[in-house]
């Protein structure tokens, strides 16, 4: 089975990397054609750490060749870029059959759409699922224990991606079918966390840290239920887990 992963910045790599024993085939599509050659060449990149590919991944910067025969489509790309990039897999022979697994975390402005939303606009035939939680590249690449979630409407699409991407102790998964959830999860913490680092940055202490998580999170849980999230998702892996990473 091949995996095709759209985005070499240090999580693309990562998840590149971490991901390799668990497909035949790995593609990784990088649009600047500097670290494409860089990668090729070397095989590994020092910016913003050291990561080394298997020398079985293969790297392009042509679409068409990376998603060709992929069952599994990674988006690992900067969230302004999502739409761009939707619009040039149809040019490159994108297939219904394919999933597309995004995780990449954020909100398109100005509609404020939620990625999988961008996606099923522009590749309305693709099943979508989502990753998030709390995973730190640096520390994914150092083999840390790291849990996350896999959300798509479809279960099946869901606990599929949920066995191919989990690595035994290293990179464990929970899928559910709370897409709104999960996305507006890992979206609306970064909001707090800047927050957090203002408050530490300012000397204000652990008791504010916790008013401004606790208020925080209850915020997150308001707004994300009343654009139908399960509220539970929120006290979870994305939510709760993303706040505290």
């Amino acid at each position: 089975m091949k995996l095709a992963v759209l985005g070499a910045g240090s999580w693309g790599l990562c998840l590149t990397n971490l991901l390799n024993d668990n497909f035949e085939e790995i593609c990784l599509w990088s649009r600047e054609e500097d670290l494409t050659e860089e990668l090729l060449n070397t095989k590994s990149t020092r910016f913003p750490f050291e990561i080394k590919l298997d020398d079985k991944v293969q790297i392009t910067s042509n679409l068409e060749e990376a998603i060709k025969d992929a069952k599994i489509i990674l988006f690992v790309v900067a969230t302004s870029g999502i739409r761009p990039v939707c619009q040039k897999l149809k040019e490159s022979g994108i297939t219904k059959d394919q999933i597309i697994v995004n995780a990449s975390k954020g909100l398109e402005l100005p509609g404020l759409y939620r990625m999988s939303e961008v996606i099923l606009q522009e590749l309305p035939e693709n099943k979508v699922v989502v990753l998030s939680g709390p995973t730190l590249a640096r520390e994914v690449l150092k083999g840390l224990p790291t849990a996350a979630s896999v959300a798509c409407a479809d279960m099946e699409t869901a606990n599929f991606v949920q066995e191919k991407f989990t690595v035994s102790d290293k990179f464990r998964l929970y899928s559910n079918n709370d897409v709104i959830g999960v996305e507006l999860g890992g979206s609306l913490k970064n909001v707090i966390a800047i927050a957090s680092g203002f408050i530490e940055a300012m000397g204000l202490g652990d008791n504010a840290r916790g008013a401004l998580l606790t208020r925080g999170l209850s915020e997150m849980v308001r707004i994300s239920v009343a654009l139908g999230a399960n509220p539970s998702t929120l006290y979870g892996l994305s939510g709760v887990g993303d706040l505290i990473a």
